[in-house]
């Protein structure tokens, strides 16, 4: 329960969570249930039922009563209709919502009923999901100054106790939670740290804290405003929370509240006043490039996107080895991402290095340097043949190149056509061979097909055209296993098996395998790429069956299977009534009981119930397993007793309950 705790608060938090850890003490467990009062009425809320609790029976003793009174009818319950949920959780829907990530009424209370500790951290939250969930009830016939005594009576799914407690309650004042203290705001770049402190753990947890809400107001506002929609939950050791909506260079000021089980808030927590500064430095400016002209080099590059970009600075040194030196004398303005240089000496290498300034005075890592020549203009001879050889999903390139006397190397290109490539070197390769390994080394994608270029770079980093080849990747490699798979029976007995996309970008479908027991498998279907379920109809109720699904890609490679998923096919239809239900009395041997065998395809057996009165409550006779024949002897029967025959199926689908039988009796 605890770690289904933990996910929740991550999720429903807004701020950044350094990392996780359980809502309370490691070593506390929670109780029962809570019973808190305000002046005129009790909530009774629960906490860490018994296994196997469907419900629960509220029970009061007040000032005047004797004995304990029982103030529900039936047992309070989860909220079963998904719309009926929803409505009645109200504006909490859409946090409920995103907490489950449920993308319809169905899911989101599926996934709630199905997780204990999530229906805990939820009514913690609000009791307007509380109440949906059957875990809230509020007492209004109460009197001021009065004690109660509640008892809880937890019930399993047949309506049979699996637990109770009880706790007594004075009806008064609404205790308010103590707030919490020391809090402190901490300023961040365009962000801020709020944490505060706040009491122990108390043995006790009726007038516990169970979250937080911050408070948050910028210099020019009038009033705080509250920055969590949802309810901050306590979690010792966590009490921070990261507030990300916040401009650099505005003063905002903090306070933190505490808030109880029932919704009870306190008091505001000392307040704390922050300024977040900026201290990120601007990017490095990119696609510099630098290019002689008429007695002068021209040095440009992209312009930076920040907001608050003010300059830049260009440094220039005679070699990569020199040092580099600043040669702007006025800044150069952002939206102007170039500079000429004249002073320089025509033939001569030139190396230069741009950096961007912030209006906060923060600088960029200066870029690579790149040279720039004044002479020199004219591009050089393309090579003159390109080939390629494929081995290991590695491709090794090898062309030809006409004498140049200034020749500085090739550069390299792939891409997935001619238009859409990127250079592969940083720097020009001085070899007339190439080995392209692929990204970390790893090879080339199989079933890939790419484009090489290959030009020719002088001293002066004049580049020819590029020649062209292409390059098909053998694929000889099968996909990636789907992320996983899930199998369920429908309403009418068969299967739906669902599964979740392979991560690799040429799977072209998928193949749905069956088995059962240790059979050998079947192949179902092949799907499309973008099929990701399948109904099974050649299936028989009550059998075991498993499933597996792998992916294929467009070379037919097969991936490795998913884990096998195992499912019984169920239905929810019940079983006819039996018919011609007879019971006899037959003294010192019990009452003989005979019916009429149901027809049905997956009857399963017969129940036998037993009760004193019609009315009455029936006791069921043979709750171990199921009666297989169409007879019975109750040896504790006697004359003039009540009986119901039930069917069911392999579904474990009751049928409804017949008209009850009195015994009669029978001479010898």
């Amino acid at each position: 329960m605890k770690k289904a705790l933990i996910i929740v608060f991550l999720i429903m938090t807004e701020f950044l969570i350094a990392s996780g850890s359980s809502v309370f003490a490691q070593e506390r467990t929670l109780p029962a249930f809570f019973a808190l009062s305000t002046k005129e009425r009790v909530y009774i809320i629960l906490g860490e039922v018994p296994e196997g609790t469907e419900g629960f029976y509220l029970y009061r003793k007040g000032p005047k009563d004797k004995e304990f009174v029982r103030l529900t009818k039936e047992p309070i319950k989860p909220t079963r209709d998904p719309i009926l949920f929803r409505s009645m959780i109200g504006e909490d829907w859409d946090w409920v919502k995103k907490a489950t990530r449920g993308e319809t009424e169905f899911q989101v209370l599926r996934r709630i009923l199905r997780d204990k500790g999530l229906q805990v951290a939820f009514s913690f939250v609000s009791l307007k999901v509380a109440k949906g969930l059957g875990r809230l009830y509020v007492d209004e016939d109460v009197e001021f100054g009065e004690r109660y005594t509640y008892k809880v009576v937890f019930v399993n799914i047949l309506d049979k106790e699996v637990g109770s407690c009880q706790k007594g309650v004075v009806v008064k004042e609404a205790r308010i939670p103590e707030p919490p203290f020391d809090v402190k705001a901490h300023p961040g770049d365009s962000q801020i740290k709020v944490e505060w402190k706040y009491h122990k753990l108390a043995e006790k947890f009726e007038y516990t804290a169970v979250g937080f809400n911050i408070y948050r107001k910028q210099e020019e506002e009038k009033e705080f405003k509250k920055i969590n929609k949802v309810l901050i939950l306590w979690q010792e050791d966590m009490t921070y929370r990261v507030d990300f909506d916040v401009k650099n260079n505005k003063r905002y000021t903090y306070y933190v509240t505490a808030v109880d089980l029932i919704g009870i808030e306190s008091s505001p927590s000392n307040y704390s006043e922050a300024v977040p500064v900026d201290k990120t430095p601007p990017a490095m400016p990119e696609g510099v490039a630098a290019k002689g002209l008429d007695g002068r080099i021209v040095i440009g590059w992209r312009m930076n996107l920040e907001l608050d970009l003010s300059h830049y600075n260009l440094y220039r040194g005679r070699n990569l080895q020199d040092e580099f030196k600043k040669i702007n004398k006025e800044p150069i303005p952002g939206d102007i991402p170039y500079y000429e240089d004249e002073d320089i000496i025509p033939g001569k290498p030139y190396f230069y290095k741009v950096q961007a300034v912030d209006k906060s005075g923060n600088l960029s890592r200066l870029t690579s340097a790149i040279s720039g020549l004044v002479k020199d203009e004219t591009p050089p001879d393309a090579p003159t043949s390109l080939k390629a050889k494929v081995s290991e999903h590695k491709v090794t390139l090898d062309w030809g190149q006409k004498t140049t006397p200034d020749l500085m190397g090739f550069y390299i290109y792939r891409g997935r056509t001619k238009e859409d490539f990127m250079r592969i070197v940083k720097l020009p390769v001085k070899d007339k061979n190439f080995q392209d390994e692929g990204y970390q080394n790893k090879g080339l994608v199989p079933g890939m097909t790419y484009f090489y270029g290959v030009s020719t770079v002088d001293t002066s980093y004049n580049e020819s055209k590029r020649i062209w080849i292409r390059v098909d990747i053998p694929d000889d490699e099968p996909p990636a296993t789907p992320v996983s798979i899930y199998a369920r029976p429908t309403k009418d007995g068969k299967v739906e098996v669902r599964w979740q996309a392979a991560h690799s970008w040429d799977v072209s479908g998928y193949r749905v395998y069956r088995g059962k027991d240790e059979e050998k498998s079947k192949l179902l279907i092949e799907t499309g790429e973008s099929t990701f379920s399948y109904i099974d109809r050649e299936v028989k109720k009550g059998g075991k069956y498993y499933y597996y699904v792998v992916a294929i890609d467009k070379a037919k490679n097969e991936s490795k299977p998913t884990p096998k998923f195992y499912v019984t096919p169920t239905d929810i239809t019940s079983p006819p009534v039996p018919a011609n239900i007879k019971t006899v009395y037959k003294k010192k041997k019990g009452v003989y009981l005979s019916w009429e065998r149901v027809k049905v395809e997956d009857l399963a057996g017969y129940r036998v119930y037993r009760a004193h009165i019609p009315s009455g409550v029936y006791e069921l006779l043979n709750p171990e397993e199921l009666i297989k024949k169409t007879n019975f002897l109750d040896k504790e029967g006697k004359k003039n007793l009540y009986y119901k025959v039930t069917s069911v199926d392999t579904s474990l689908n009751e049928s409804k309950s017949p008209e009850p039988i009195r015994a009669t009796e029978e001479e010898e």
